[in-house]
């Protein structure tokens, strides 16, 4: 993912200042994946076919998790690297759809009106209880904007690797001493990373949200001093990390041991336990490691 290039995607996800009439986002409905859902995975909507988000939940599921892809990658990308199948062989008592929330939704200052017109809303219509963003790079800082412009309709973001800003404010919140003790502008511009940093600084305060984060990441990923800092302000067990970079091994690794704890919810949901708190390596179930092969 190119740095410049996101950074003039937040610059203009504001601005507006790239002209095009905003698109309804396309999306991939996958169905329910909890315990008593088909033993084979229901067929999805065709890529580029809108979500049917706006029918009623399956039945038993009250939540939604909506997954956001980076920066080169579309929303059928999660079914290929196993997220879906692995969703499924762990229970994840919950619906899931991946949003085709590309470049261009950033570029056009949409991403937000149009995941939440097109995805969202509708959800919400039609009685989930409980929404779910999982944000991959990109995904995560679109995950984040969602999150910050419609409080309180969002249960939970998982962040992986996400991306969380340019040098000058990252080393700027690091001097502070990190987010508890950095002192964000009253009224940072919407074009300015700060204005995220200050949304996320509200975990100093309720590490536990709302609405709630899990941050994942591996351990030589290229934006891991960015990670660092937010991972400070969280509590110890919402917090995993794992042995690689920016790329999907290390976030098929995240996103089993994610499942396995019950970060979502599922059947096999087990509550975080001190031992927990100091297990930040990753180690993944027996199913959902097959399913992710």
């Amino acid at each position: 993912m190119a740095r410049i290039s996101l950074a003039l995607a937040l610059a203009l996800l504001v601005a507006g200042c790239v002209p095009g009439a905003p698109a309804p986002m396309r999306a991939i409905d996958y169905g329910y994946a909890g315990r008593g859902a088909a033993a084979a995975p229901a067929a999805p909507a065709a890529a580029g076919a809108p979500a049917p988000a706006s029918g009623a939940p399956a039945p038993g599921a009250r939540r939604m998790v909506v997954f956001l892809p980076g920066r080169g990658d579309r929303a059928v990308t999660f079914d290929g690297e196993g997220f879906i199948s692995a969703a499924k062989a762990a229970g994840l008592d919950a619906d899931l759809v991946a949003a085709d929330a590309g470049l261009g939704y950033y570029m056009r200052r949409t991403i937000v009106e149009r995941l939440w017109s097109d995805v969202l809303a509708p959800a919400v219509a039609a009685g989930y209880s409980e929404i779910w963003l999982v944000g991959i790079s990109m995904g995560g800082l679109g995950a984040i904007t969602v999150a910050r412009e419609h409080p309180g309709a969002v249960a939970g973001i998982v962040l992986l690797a996400p991306y969380l800003g340019e040098r000058e404010v990252l080393d700027e919140v690091a001097a502070a001493g990190g987010l508890a003790r950095w002192m964000p502008p009253a009224a940072p511009a919407p074009d300015d990373f700060r204005s995220v940093w200050k949304w996320l600084r509200g975990y100093v305060a309720l590490p536990a949200g709302p609405p709630a984060l899990w941050l994942g990441y591996g351990d030589v990923d290229r934006y891991r001093s960015a990670h660092a800092l937010l991972a400070a302000a969280l509590p110890r067990d919402r917090v995993l990390t794992t042995r690689g970079g920016h790329d999907w091994d290390a976030w098929r690794a995240l996103w089993k041991e994610l499942l396995a704890r019950g970060a979502l919810g599922g059947a096999g949901a087990r509550a975080a336990t001190g031992a927990d708190d100091d297990r930040r390596g990753c180690a993944a179930s027996a199913a959902a490691d097959r399913a992710m092969r």
